[in-house]
């Protein structure tokens, strides 16, 4: 009796019984190797924002970032007024900072007032190795703001106040003016309560 043999298809030989096809095999491989690609992506990709989170928590790029308030210093010509500041500032991996805040004047009879401004600037991004002292001035802002008319007095600043300074985690110094007047400003973590403080706390202003 003659037993029928089975013809070869597609140019491959008969698969042994218990033996994968030789197509199936190829395409496990193809797999595999595409498994190892996104793994291998993966990885780098997780080691690459690892560097840049590392990069932006050791040089403190975020540093100015919340709420401060301090005493500005105003000198413009023989005369000196000092002013309560109030910042509320957030930076942006690129670098950017924006921001607004609250200046607050004083009056005489132990008067205040306050108005509002709006903060831009830029974040210099800091050398690795490098120290504070090599890095004086990493931060420049300019504050946007209308100086109201009070009693006949005006702040002697104009509508726009450029300044530039350093941060850290607790302290904030900047310096700058308008042209007409210069500005020393420093300014330690608080919120508007501790401000408007400070605010009520102002010497008035004296009149001739």
């Amino acid at each position: 009796m003659t037993i029928p043999q089975r013809s070869e298809q597609n140019g491959e030989p008969p698969s042994s019984p218990g033996t994968a096809p030789p197509g199936n095999t190829q395409k496990r491989l193809k797999h595999l190797s595409h498994l190892r690609a996104v793994l291998a992506s993966l990885l780098v990709l997780t080691l690459v924002l690892g560097a840049v989170a590392a990069y932006f928590g050791v040089s403190g790029f975020f540093s100015a970032n919340g709420t401060w308030y301090g005493t500005m210093a105003i000198h413009a010509g023989d005369r000196a007024l000092a002013i309560e500041t109030y910042m509320d500032i957030t930076t942006l991996p690129t670098g950017s900072i924006s921001g607004e805040g609250t200046f607050c004047i004083p009056l005489p009879f132990n008067n205040t007032s306050t108005f509002a401004y709006s903060l831009s600037g830029h974040r210099v991004f800091p050398l690795p190795g490098n120290t504070q002292h090599d890095q004086q001035w990493p931060i420049t802002l300019t504050a946007q703001y209308r100086a109201p008319l009070l009693l006949g007095l005006t702040l002697p600043l104009g509508p726009a106040l450029q300044m530039e300074g350093n941060v850290t985690t607790n302290s904030f110094h900047l310096i700058g003016g308008d042209g007409s007047a210069s500005t020393a400003l420093k300014l330690t973590h608080g919120d508007k309560n501790d401000f408007m403080a400070a605010c009520r706390s102002l010497s008035p202003l004296t009149l001739g």
